[in-house]
């Protein structure tokens, strides 16, 4: 009996908190922009985004206007990051990567871009449409964002359900080896690699989860 007490309270604590964030995340969207084309903002994100702080949620800003990428950014007090999404050096004009300057501001933030592996988002495809893209542009994002703001920055967005074209050999998780050799080749560290899989993602979670108990 006491089991299934314990049970049935952490499913409604997490209903609770499921429909919390939903609510949140759908007020968010209505606050700020439906994509990285419209152009909309309003003070009513700075509540939302400081008890997202508060409830120890991991903020995502890929995708969303410059405009609303550099708001929150200067709300959040948490890290936050851009779960999939590469970099505008590489595909000039194509919004919804991030600019240097949206880099340096998350980098600032303290938080991490992980890099989309899509074809359009990592080469520009739209001024070489027959150009071959390959892992080895995928690495070029990486090294950038090493090179402009630190390796503590870069992790991996992959994006594999995204409807994107993927580069052949980049494009399920049985490739991933294919990645990992290209860093090593280009003298990344064993260290180094360990923070773009996973280390610089669980850093910037358990940095957001701390903010919340102090708060």
């Amino acid at each position: 009996m006491e089991q299934k007490q314990s049970n049935e309270s952490l499913v409604r604590e997490r209903d609770f908190y499921r429909s919390k964030f939903e609510g949140m995340e759908k007020k968010i969207k209505s606050l700020t922009t439906d994509c990285a084309y419209l152009k909309k903002d309003n003070d009513g994100l700075r509540d939302r985004l400081k008890e997202m702080n508060k409830q120890g949620v991991m903020i995502d800003i890929s995708h969303v206007s410059d405009t609303a990428f550099m708001k929150v950014l200067e709300i959040s007090e948490a890290p936050v990051i851009a779960t999939h999404s590469s970099l505008r050096h590489f595909t000039p004009g194509w919004e919804r990567n991030v600019s240097d300057e949206m880099l340096k501001a998350l980098a600032k933030n303290n938080g991490v871009i992980q890099i989309c592996f899509g074809s359009d988002f990592v080469a520009d495809r739209k001024s070489n449409p027959n150009m071959k893209v390959t892992v080895k542009n995928v690495v070029d994002n990486i090294d950038r964002v090493k090179n402009l703001v630190g390796i503590d920055h870069v992790g991996l967005g992959s994006d594999f359900d995204g409807e994107v074209p993927l580069p052949e050999d980049i494009n399920d998780v049985s490739k991933f080896p294919n990645l990992i050799e290209e860093l090593l080749i280009r003298g990344y560290s064993e260290e180094e690699i360990d923070k773009i899989l996973n280390g610089n993602i669980l850093r910037v979670w358990k940095a957001v989860k701390e903010f919340a108990k102090n708060t």
